[in-house]
């Protein structure tokens, strides 16, 4: 049996549609990871995740609920082929605010995205559907996730420092924290990161707050009530 040749196209519509979401499949918090799925392949080299927002709730009832708006400053997509999903990492800045306001994303009914056209393309160029216009105004409902993996890694202390002047110790710690948990009383100082001679766990502190300007809250500075 031979093949006949092929046949060239008479004539060949584009694609004009624009890409549509059709699900928020998933946000994990301890992968850090988001899924979205579109109805369509897209041109993973083109998405911009600094058009996604997270917020509080999925439609639009007035300013007498506010939406708690986080809009993402970055994130990093996974590699991977042209297809109909993408996958992508948020920045530590940007999951560090989303767990700072307990208001957003506590679990999948009060996790929603919203998104500008400018996201994602397909892949013959056409911008994504959004679900708001440039003036903010809802095109359609927003997306909620499917699936909300909480976080269930613990923080990490990542570095410390006291200064005996001020009688101040600083811990920094890998996510943000709840302040309204810290118990210096669990805390020891040793003479020695092995092996250590002496130690001394502290009996209490006056607490002090994280400084203004760190949009993480993933400091605790207080003041010491012992020497």
């Amino acid at each position: 049996n031979s093949i006949g040749n092929p046949l060239k196209a008479r004539s060949l519509i584009p694609d004009r549609f624009a890409p549509f979401l059709l699900q928020f499949i998933q946000f994990d918090y301890n992968s850090e990871d988001v899924i979205l799925q579109f109805d369509e392949t897209v041109n993973i080299s083109t998405f911009d995740p600094t058009q996604i927002s997270f917020q509080r709730w999925g439609f639009d009832d007035g300013t007498l609920s506010p939406f708690n708006i986080i809009w993402l400053t970055g994130g990093y997509d996974f590699s991977q082929l042209d297809d109909i999903s993408i996958r992508f990492n948020l920045n530590d800045f940007d999951l560090n605010r989303i767990k700072r306001d307990p208001d957003v994303c506590p679990d999948s009914t009060r996790c929603f995205i919203r998104f500008l056209p400018q996201v994602i393309k397909d892949m013959a160029g056409n911008l994504a559907r959004a679900l708001l216009d440039s003036t903010n105004k809802q095109i359609r409902r927003f997306e909620y996730a499917e699936t909300l993996n909480i976080d269930i890694t613990s923080p990490y202390l990542v570095g410390f420092s006291i200064d005996l002047n001020l009688l101040n110790i600083s811990l920094t710690f890998d996510e943000t924290i709840d302040i309204s948990d810290f118990d210096p009383r669990a805390i020891t100082l040793h003479n020695s990161r092995f092996n250590s001679t002496e130690s001394h766990t502290l009996t209490g502190t006056a607490l002090g707050t994280a400084p203004s300007t760190v949009e993480n809250w993933i400091y605790v500075n207080f003041i010491l009530n012992e020497l």
